[in-house]
């Protein structure tokens, strides 16, 4: 499982399980990782019952199995820009309200960081992940651009025609992330650099750097579950989505 010597970390038991119905009551979203990183899948709390949990089986019964056999597992959910992390343990099958579930004990210790950093991870050319972004001044017409990389705090956009130009400090609303076998979310884009890049044909792409102006938590955990699987096709190409 992954360590931070800086987690603040949650003990009490009443302050666990407060945090723990927050998520459930808002349906935030949570990441469940598998020992060494070798699964991972979005899923939701369904139910918290005295010291149990139980959340969405999102899994088919070959990966649940998985995570059965992994002994804890890591869950981690965002929080008004803040990562709540814990361990799952004693996980089964189970059932909630007629469908499939997963029950767990409940967490003796939560960690939690401001901000838990991965490094900009570069997107696959043949499977990229797009970018719709409003155009200020012609609202009607979007702009749909590709990116280069992406990161927890940002990403990069090819813009090989200039259709953006220098917008170095333009914030654009609203913009709709399209991530591969993951989903989508909105997000608020500011541009704070471009840099052009030579091809082998003599002309030069540009690549767009953005920060994130606003990230709901919701698309916060679909952006590290996407970093996840690219990160996952970069160790074992082969390996099936």
């Amino acid at each position: 499982m992954h360590r931070k010597d800086n987690w603040l970390n949650i003990v009490s038991p009443l302050e666990i399980e407060s945090t723990l119905r927050f998520i459930l009551d808002s349906k935030t979203l949570l990441r469940m990782e598998a020992e060494g990183g070798s699964l991972s899948v979005i899923t939701t709390i369904l139910a918290i019952d005295a010291d149990t949990i139980f959340v969405d089986d999102t899994t088919n019964t070959s990966a649940g199995s998985q995570f059965f056999k992994a002994g804890p597992v890591l869950l981690e959910a965002a929080l008004k820009g803040m990562q709540i992390s814990f361990d799952g343990a004693k996980i089964m099958a189970s059932t909630h309200a007629g469908q499939p579930a997963l029950r767990m004990a409940m967490p003796k210790l939560l960690r939690r960081l401001q901000r838990r950093e991965f490094a900009r991870i570069k997107v696959p050319v043949k499977s990229p992940a797009l970018c719709t972004l409003p155009t200020p001044h012609q609202p009607q017409e979007n702009i749909r651009l590709a990116l280069r990389d992406i990161g927890p705090g940002g990403l990069s956009l090819i813009d090989g025609q200039q259709l953006l130009g220098d917008a170095v400090g333009t914030h654009y609303k609203d913009c709709r992330l399209e991530l591969p076998d993951v989903g989508w979310g909105n997000v608020g884009l500011r541009v704070v650099h471009n840099s052009d890049m030579p091809l082998k044909n003599g002309k030069t792409s540009r690549n767009v750097g953005c920060v994130f102006v606003d990230v709901s938590d919701t698309t916060l955990m679909l952006l590290r579950h996407y970093a996840w699987r690219l990160e996952q096709m970069r160790i074992n190409p082969q390996r099936p989505k």
